[in-house]
């Protein structure tokens, strides 16, 4: 039986070798129709992409680390956010981010997109006045419209492959990867300028304790 950890990345000079690496195999397995191969790389791209967004909001902090001579990426959610994402979010105060589901990233997302322009939290002002600086909120509302619609088939041929028409998958399957890419990269193209004057993330409520 194969190792069930696979190494992780050491910096970030590895993290752009991986990318240009994976989007080769990307442009290949469209080149040679291999279009699961494609759908699982624009799906990981997208799951990075929100991971890469909530650092720069200051809601995680991905640590590079290691512990018994591996190195392991550790996610943690910072507390200067943790108590004001689950108010936004109705949670109760003990409720604990499951980071691993895309539907729980893009939930926090949205909610720091709808914060008002005043908040009686100086960490969620911060994050209001960055947003504000340097994203279009309606263009990045219809993206995540767009990503929810090409979640449902992705899930549905990774999840229940076995209980759908053979043919409806074949003919399907290249549009749900190339339309994948497209919101990967549009995504990548909005955490970009969300990082502008931000490449360390928001922490100056930790900072400040």
């Amino acid at each position: 039986m194969s190792n069930a950890c696979i190494e992780t990345i050491e910096d970030g000079k590895e993290k752009a070798g991986v990318y240009s690496y994976q989007m080769k195999r990307y442009e290949l397995a469209i080149q040679h129709e291999f279009y699961f191969e494609a759908i699982v790389i624009s799906y990981a791209m997208i799951e990075d992409r929100l991971l890469a967004f909530l650092h720069y909001a200051g809601v995680i902090d991905r640590r590079i680390c290691t512990q018994n001579n591996q190195v392991k990426q550790k996610i943690r959610v910072c507390e200067q956010a943790k108590k004001q994402i689950n108010i936004l979010l109705k949670n109760k105060e003990s409720y604990t981010m499951n980071l691993d589901s895309i539907s729980s990233k893009i939930r926090i997302i949205n909610a720091l997109m709808k914060l008002p322009e005043e908040n009686n939290d100086p960490y969620l002002n911060l994050v209001r006045a960055q947003i504000d600086k340097t994203i279009d909120r309606e263009k990045f509302k219809t993206l995540f419209k767009e990503l929810k619609t090409w979640l449902k088939p992705r899930d549905q041929i990774i999840h229940a492959l076995m209980n759908k028409r053979t043919n409806d998958v074949l003919e399907r399957q290249p549009n749900i990867a190339k339309d994948g890419y497209n919101i990967g990269r549009t995504l990548d193209g909005f955490v970009a300028k969300f990082k502008t004057g931000n490449k360390e993330g928001i922490r100056i409520a930790e900072k400040e304790k």
